[in-house]
């Protein structure tokens, strides 16, 4: 009888573990889906529907893109990693990477609870736009008015991101500006071209097509160099603002725990489909096909992490 069990025992653990030799190798085996913390329309939401066709065309297999906007995209960053760990839940962020910034106590650790799948762009230097109603054309212009209507400004944010950079220029330039958050980047940089908020750092995409058609004002970019396709525009550090520089890194994640297999699979497929025309096309100069390795790409977290710390205590903000 001990014999017999002994046989039953070895034989489910054998086809246990075939089961899992087969399903790592026919990865993906049903839907994927990627979860986009924010709202339709922004930056984050484009790349995730751009990759998540190729994705499609390349596993042969339905790939969903998911909305869960709110909480500086905590609400959707928690969804993924509370997930099950198998590779079909999967998170498309930046903003999450300035959590112990933001958060006296952090929902999650990024390096901890999450685990990058996949790099897709390391985006250009955010745009520091004002309403085109405003009776301003350049920084200084802008301290000025501000200082002379105190408390009669605002500033759009859709996230963490944004509120350092804006409440770190407060804090250099002498200003006082209230914030208004928005789920998502359209909305704040639709609330801006209203003239219900009169300021913001916001995805270049966005802005330049809205600059072009008169409805904002960009006036710096917080960046180390000038755009390409916005040479006149001067940087923060030129006009005498040196650390506020920020840059958004875009990742793709998995939860932590999720099967190599799994990885293997999905970090080509996602360089490969940033590297694409498609994702030049929709992003022109406003980001870069983040194309390195999973060691490279783990180290420029990390570094990110330490730079957003670095505004954060410039801006004097206090964890919530």
């Amino acid at each position: 009888m001990k014999y017999l069990s002994a046989l039953h025992a070895i034989a489910v653990l054998l086809f246990a573990m075939r089961v899992a030799g087969v399903s790592a190798q026919d990865y993906p085996a049903k839907p994927i889906r990627v979860i986009v913390p924010s709202t339709p329309g922004g930056s984050i939401d484009i790349s995730a529907r751009i990759i998540a066709r190729k994705l499609e065309e390349r596993f042969k297999s339905t790939v969903l893109v998911e909305n869960r906007a709110g909480g500086n995209t905590m609400v959707g960053s928690l969804y993924v990693v509370n997930a099950t760990p198998d590779g079909y839940t999967l998170l498309i962020n930046a903003p999450s990477f300035i959590s112990r910034a933001l958060y006296k106590d952090p929902p999650f650790d990024v390096l901890k609870a999450l685990t990058a799948v996949g790099p897709v762009y390391a985006g250009r230097p955010l745009a520091f736009v004002i309403s085109s109603a405003l009776p301003v054309r350049n920084v200084a212009e802008f301290v000025a008015y501000a200082k002379a209507n105190a408390g009669k400004l605002n500033y759009s944010t859709a996230q963490g991101t944004t509120t350092l950079l804006m409440e770190a220029f407060k804090q250099l330039a002498g200003i006082s500006i209230a914030k208004i958050e928005y789920k998502g980047s359209s909305q704040s940089i639709t609330a801006l071209m209203a003239d219900e908020v009169q300021a913001s750092f916001s995805n270049p995409s966005s802005a330049i097509q809205q600059a072009k058609a008169g409805k904002v004002r960009i006036i710096a970019v917080a960046g180390d160099k000038r755009m390409n396709n916005l040479p006149d525009v001067p940087t923060m550090p030129e006009l005498g603002y040196p650390k506020l520089t920020a840059s958004i890194l875009m990742v793709l994640f998995a939860p932590a725990g999720v099967p190599t297999s799994a990885v293997s699979k999905l970090y080509p497929a996602v360089r490969d489909a940033v590297a694409g025309p498609e994702f030049e096309k929709a992003f022109d100069d406003a980001a870069t096909p983040l194309l390195v390795d999973n060691a490279e790409l783990n180290r420029l977290i990390r570094e990110e992490i330490e730079a957003y710390l670095d505004v954060g205590r410039i801006a004097n903000y206090q964890p919530q």
